[in-house]
């Protein structure tokens, strides 16, 4: 290369140098990203048998390749939604690697580190431009510059360095010094320490730089460009880097603003729908409620499946509600009155997760219908929320909490044209949704129970087998030791048919003590496995989650509630429609229901109680009739006396004070409570199990 040719390449370098610094990332290497007609490409490697093979990624037209030094075979081109959709990040010691599609064998890959960005950042750059073509190259900012520099003689005897080539770049934030023919002058600093200085020896070095800390010399190779220009532009080249990158991040950030801006407007508009779909459905369920025949255009077939009986399907289902139905309640014989109730569960929020709560749905329906609510109690303290309408007195809809996962909404409607409006006191309305919630956690809370029984029992036989195994060890050790103890006496030795005696029984001894230790140690092991295996059961209960008994079920898995003249196994159609609505008293009395014998027991037990007073056996087994057992019950008490047992069979018997009753029950285990009518004596509790053709007998009491 002529002089002039040198001098034609420095000016170049300073051109280069200038257009960076103004602007900021515009020129782009060969190598690294390429003209936006071109695509844009960017340099991975990776590493196969513990060789590194270097790899060209490339984004054009809406297109992604990849090519692979020293690899004849090339990958098919994939369309960039295949791509995007095939490629993964994983992480491997603190780095991140792209995981190829399947099509392209799911190599991993990391970045040259002659690109300068992260893997995270090369993929960021991939989507933007599949996304939208010459896009990376708005992100993309200065691919640096680099100084042809003559590296001076350093050191002395071995060490000595003589004069080489090389270069000074900046690329990526970094600034790289580089030694073609000593790679101990090879170092690469950080655009915010770059590590260039002035040598300590400035007379003996004129126009000449240093790498700091190492003190190795160099000038440009070229004679026209000094080396305070190259100080210079290493600085400028740095400043074009740091103002490409925030160009990009601030790039960045107003897309990720539009990208927020366009989901907020989507999430509100789907809000604005499920609001309204929510009070159009509403409404719709009140006008049905209307009819002259309620709910009639939006009942469907009878479902025989419905708790308690008397369900119906309805054709309309409220939003966001996890089941709706319709409920039948016929005319009983108290009153002449039937009622629909059109009822709906929610176990999450509506419109959004967060608009979860009796409240938040009430003031929902309060837009749906333009009505005010009023508050109220329903059965067993709930809080219920209602709605009427004066003009049209003859529907009522609730909104109840119903438990802490649950909210309930239910409509309940009468006959149009009658004389009296349906109450809002009814209990049996509020529960119409928890109906459709009971009896599937009734089920699951008694699966819980039996579980928990099942462990409880397994634990018991567990613990009877253990003790069985110790006695038997024990038995076996005491054996042996007798054995050993005679074959002390027996084994002394003797002469003539005596000392034959005692030397056969000698040995009858020993065999019996090694048999014995050897039953002894074989029990042992076993002992230590079922103590094993009963720990484990013990720690199994100990994490079985405590359950309580759900609002509305019995502790037998069934529902509470149940419609008069309606069951599961025996369902009995509507009567027809009625001619008139019935009284508030009226219509309490018509859905009242009686607590069964195991409510009033479960009811007891989870609350305070005193202990239940034993009962006594009355004379050997037999005294009783044959397969049965009897009861004979004293109320010693001042107060009316009601006992409850629950078993084989669940029956009650109720006693005056100081009155006595036989009660016939089947042999089994029972759990037994009893109360009395006084608000300030605790109810009694336990659990006894009773012979078959055996008489008790068991006395009430109250201590002072």
């Amino acid at each position: 290369m002529s002089k002039q040719d040198v001098n034609r390449a420095s000016h170049t370098l300073i051109a280069v140098l200038v257009c960076s610094a103004l602007a900021a990332g515009q020129s782009n290497s060969a190598a690294g990203n390429q003209k936006a007609d071109a695509g844009v490409s960017f340099n991975f490697e990776r590493v196969k048998a513990g060789k590194k093979l270097d790899g060209l990624l490339t984004v054009a037209s809406e297109t992604v390749s990849y090519s692979e030094s020293g690899n004849s075979t090339t990958a098919p081109p994939l369309q960039c939604s295949e791509f995007l959709a095939g490629i993964s990040l994983k992480q491997d010691n603190g780095e991140a690697l792209l995981v190829l599609p399947t099509k392209w064998g799911s190599q991993a890959m990391r970045s040259d580190a002659g690109e300068g960005l992260s893997t995270e950042a090369i993929l960021r750059r991939l989507k933007a431009e599949c996304a939208n073509p010459g896009t990376a190259h708005e992100m993309a900012y200065s691919e640096g510059i680099s100084y042809p520099v003559a590296w001076l003689d350093h050191g002395r005897g071995r060490s000595r360095m003589k004069r080489s080539v090389g270069a000074v770049s900046v690329r990526r934030f970094s600034v790289t010094y580089s030694d073609t023919k000593y790679t101990s002058r090879n170092a690469s600093y950080s655009c915010s320490d770059p590590h260039l200085a002035t040598p300590r020896d400035a007379a003996s070095c004129k126009d000449c730089l240093a790498v700091a800390g190492q003190e190795y010399a160099f000038k440009s190779a070229d004679a026209t460009v000094r080396s305070t220009a190259i100080f210079q532009g290493v600085k400028n080249a740095c400043a074009a880097q740091e103002a490409g990158h925030r160009t990009e991040l601030e790039a960045e950030a107003r897309r990720e603003a539009l990208r927020q801006e366009e989901e907020a407007r989507r999430r509100a508009a789907e809000t604005a729908r499920h609001v309204a779909e929510f009070r159009g459905a509403v409404r719709s369920a009140v006008r049905s409620a209307e009819e002259i025949e309620p709910f009639s255009s939006i009942r469907s077939g009878f479902d025989p499946n419905g708790p308690g009986g008397g369900y119906w399907q309805p054709t309309l289902k409220l939003p966001g509600a996890d089941k709706c139905a319709l409920l039948n309640s016929p005319a009983s014989q108290n009153a002449n009155v039937a009622a629909w109730t059109f009822a709906c569960r929610f176990t999450s929020g509506w419109p959004s997760s967060s608009d979860f709560g009796e409240e938040v749905m009430a003031k929902s329906v309060e837009a749906a219908l333009g009505l005010p609510y009023s508050a109220g109690e329903g059965i067993a303290r709930m809080k219920t929320l209602f709605f009427s309408n004066p003009v049209k007195p003859t529907w009522r809809l609730y909104v109840a909490r119903i438990d802490g996962d649950t909210v309930g909404l239910s409509i309940v409607a009468a006959q149009v044209g009658t004389a009296q409006p349906i109450s809002a006191t009814a209990d049996w309305n509020v529960l119409a949704p928890m109906m459709l919630l009971a009896e599937p956690r009734c089920q699951e809370y008694k699966q819980r129970e039996d579980e928990r029984s099942r462990r409880q029992n397994e634990i018991k036989a567990l613990v009877s087998e253990v003790n069985d195994l110790q006695r038997r060890s024990q038995e076996a050790m005491a054996e042996a030791t007798a054995a050993d103890q005679r074959a002390i006496s027996n084994c002394s030795g003797g002469t003539g048919f005596l000392g034959g005696l005692k030397a056969v029984a000698c040995f009858a001894d020993r065999n019996t003590s090694q048999q014995k230790q050897g039953e002894a140690q074989q029990l042992a092991l076993t002992l230590n496995q079922k103590q094993f295996q009963m720990n484990s059961a013990q720690l199994s209960l100990a994490t079985l989650a405590s359950s309580q008994l759900p609002l509305g079920c019995r502790t037998d898995g069934t529902a509470i509630v149940a419609v008069p003249g309606f069951s599961s196994k025996g369902v009995a159609l509507p009567i027809a429609p009625i001619s008139h609505v019935a009284a508030p008293s009226e219509l309490g009395s018509a859905l009242s229901v009686e607590p069964t014998v195991h409510d009033v027991m479960e009811r007891i037990r989870l609350g305070d109680h005193g202990p239940m007073p034993v009962a006594q056996r009355s004379g050997s087994r037999g005294a009783g009739l044959p397969g049965q057992t009897t009861m004979t019950i004293t109320n010693s008490t001042a107060y009316e006396l009601s006992v409850f047992f629950d078993g084989p069979v669940s029956t009650k018997a109720t006693l005056a004070p100081g009155a006595s009753h036989d009660l016939e029950l089947k042999p089994g285990a029972f759990r037994v409570a009893g109360r009395v009518a006084a608000a300030d004596v605790l109810p009694f509790y336990g659990e006894e199990t009773y012979d078959s053709s055996t008489r008790y007998s068991v006395t009430f009491y109250i201590a002072q």
